[in-house]
């Protein structure tokens, strides 16, 4: 696929192994990802553009993901960026979504899972509209 019509994936995971598996998995199934450490540097990033997809861990260091789920929400440019979180918490579903994630990952998750989830949610959204997964 072209890198033009490569969807574009932040990652947002403090923990380094994690955060290389999930590229590792993504650019192998044809995304484009940009990963990040903390909520701060997730920030950084999404004031100069809008991905596809974010994923976001909600225990970050700096600045904490659910913190970044409101940004991001709040702001009228990403405001229908999905935002899929994962977490090892015992947060409900229920609760993450009506703070605004799209969908939610438990961890720990395999590389198939993760993909198929990431492409079940751009199959939903606007960037599906013009763009082939």
């Amino acid at each position: 696929m072209p890198q033009g019509t490569r969807p574009p994936i932040l990652v947002v995971e403090d923990s380094s192994d994690l955060r290389e598996f999930m590229t590792y998995a993504l650019t192998d199934a044809d995304f484009v990802v940009h990963g990040v450490a903390d909520g701060a540097e997730a920030l950084e990033y999404l004031a100069d553009g809008a991905p596809a997809v974010v994923i976001l861990d909600l225990m970050l260091p700096v600045i904490n993901g659910l913190r970044v789920l409101e940004e991001v929400r709040q702001h009228p440019r990403l405001a229908r960026v999905p935002v899929l979180v994962t977490t090892g918490t015992m947060c409900s579903e229920g609760e993450l979504r009506l703070a605004g994630a799209t969908a939610v990952l438990r961890k720990p998750f395999e590389g198939p899972r993760l993909v198929a989830t990431v492409r079940a949610i751009l199959a939903t959204s606007k960037f599906a509209a013009s763009k082939t997964v």
